[in-house]
């Protein structure tokens, strides 16, 4: 109901019930030759619906064999159903067994299925892909599915598959999705990211059964669950789906076992859009970490995660600690430097170091001579590392770093420049950090008053993002850009860009 709100440009069509008419002409289409009073009969029922007209002319004509016998048409009309789920189960109750059990374990793998896959659901002998092929191709004939093109059908409405769903008990429908998951799982090799949500999916709804119901296999259940979940999180982690990642990763944590808790935890803060919520979720990490005895990588990449968006992103927490806590926090990630021998964990606390002064700026305190100093020492040791690692990201985020060193000495042009460097490393960026960089460009721009390049620089970040990926660091390259465009005069592109 709210969508194109606070658009210029929509269009909203109200799809109102048929009236009475047009129910009519409906059904004397479907049912050419229907005598007037089961006309009327099932355009009242239908009350305008032309879903739930169409359902019940089917299952009239699939009892009805000949408008001329009146006994026929009295019985059919009492025995109309109520409502649309009522109509389309009595449809499927009276389909024969074996196309009815296809369809029930069909709905198993939601509004399409494919017949290979019913058969390896349905696990009997003499029961294969080209034997339920035929079956679909019957309950094609009836007009329940309809051939997709590639090998599989689709349910011709989703209320079709519910009701099928439907008919299945909750220990059926947990050991149906366990056996779908492990049969896309024996099909997804050398194609996990192809096939991860869905896989995990399955499992989490099977674990989800299994566990209400505490059935036998509900421990290996959540097992397998949690670890698709978290492969479909990294897929949508690796394209800045971050609404998708935080959903599947809130559900991994809940199946997970004690000795998974404290990556799980990591992956979370990742994943968390919420600056203030991330915070807490990598904290959470380091002390489940510590309680576990996780090596000193985990715990210096962990106070690393943390301080990179509290100090680099906190334009996104708004519950910021002490200067206290915040220097005990750095305190504790040199404190472990040493003893933690992965370069990677290494030259992320580096990079995230270096933001002290940014954040301590944003204060509005002075940030002394010194501390500047040994942000930019630590800026180019992560720089360097990166580089010798050949991690593109770590190596933006310490540039990132430079660049706000040099916006907090006044060097706008210099900042542009640093950001500009991030910006060339191109697709081999993580979205969010590639938008980023545009966002900081466009920033530098505006300030040091380039803005025909800074409306170029922000018009071609947006151009890399697709709906719904980074949403907040795409709000902030559009703030910039809406910024930039006033000042030019550009009023239309500007309402556009506030659209956005």
């Amino acid at each position: 109901p709210n969508w194109g709100g606070g658009r210029r440009n929509n269009v909203s069509i109200a799809l109102e019930p048929l009236d009475d008419r047009a129910s009519e002409q409906l059904v004397r289409t479907l049912a050419e030759g229907a005598p007037d009073g089961l006309v009327s009969a099932i355009v009242a029922r239908a009350e305008g619906n032309p879903f739930f007209a169409g359902e019940i002319i089917a299952a009239v004509l699939e009892r009805v064999h000949s408008f001329g016998d009146p006994a026929q048409i009295e019985a059919a009309l009492a025995r109309l159903p109520d409502t649309v789920q009522a109509t389309v189960l009595a449809r499927l109750d009276e389909l024969p067994d074996n196309e009815r059990e296809v369809l029930r374990v069909g709905s198993v793998f939601g509004r399409t299925f494919r017949p290979q896959g019913v058969a390896a659901l349905i696990g009997r002998d003499g029961v294969d892909g080209e034997s339920v092929a035929q079956i679909s191709e019957s309950l094609s004939e009836r007009d329940l599915v309809r051939p997709t093109g590639a090998d599989g059908y689709t349910f011709r409405h989703i209320v079709i598959r519910e009701v099928a769903y439907s008919t299945l008990s909750r220990a059926t429908r947990a050991g149906l999705h366990g056996s779908a998951g492990r049969w896309l799982q024996s099909r997804a090799t050398g194609r996990e990211e192809a096939l991860a949500e869905l896989v995990a999916y399955h499992f989490r709804e099977a674990a989800s059964l299994a566990t209400a119901m505490d059935l036998d296999d509900a421990d290996a259940l959540r097992d397998s669950a949690r670890e698709w979940l978290v492969k479909a999180a990294e897929v949508a982690r690796s394209a800045a789906a971050t609404v998708e990642a935080r959903g599947h990763v809130a559900a991994a944590v809940e199946f997970a076992r004690p000795e998974h808790l404290p990556e799980l935890y990591e992956l979370f803060g990742d994943v968390e859009i919420n600056g203030n919520a991330s915070m807490m979720l990598y904290e959470k990490a380091l002390e489940l970490g510590a309680a576990a005895g996780r090596t000193p990588d985990f715990q210096l990449r962990v106070i690393a995660r943390r301080l990179m968006v509290e100090m680099r992103s906190h334009g996104a927490v708004t519950a910021r600690r002490s200067n206290e806590d915040v220097l005990a926090s750095r305190a504790q990630g040199r404190s472990i430097f040493d003893r933690a021998p992965d370069a990677h964990a290494r030259a992320l606390f580096l990079a995230a170091d270096s933001f002290f002064p940014f954040w301590i700026g944003a204060t509005g305190a002075k940030v002394t001579d010194r501390e500047a100093a040994a942000a930019v020492e630590s800026a180019d040791q992560a720089l360097q590392i990166a580089r010798t690692l050949d991690d593109a990201n770590v190596q933006s985020a310490a540039l990132d770093a430079l660049a706000s060193l040099a916006q907090g000495r006044g060097q706008w042009n210099e900042a542009k420049r640093l950001s500009l460097q991030r910006i060339a490393m191109g697709g081999r960026l993580s979205l969010i950090e590639r938008v980023d960089a545009y966002a900081a460009a466009a920033w530098s721009a505006a300030v040091a008053g380039d803005l025909e390049e800074g409306d170029q620089i922000s018009e071609a970040g947006l151009a890399v993002v697709q709906p719904g990926q980074a949403l907040e660091w795409t709000m902030h390259l559009v703030a910039w850009r809406a910024m930039i465009l006033l000042l030019l005069g550009k009023w239309d592109a500007a309402l556009v860009a506030a659209d956005h």
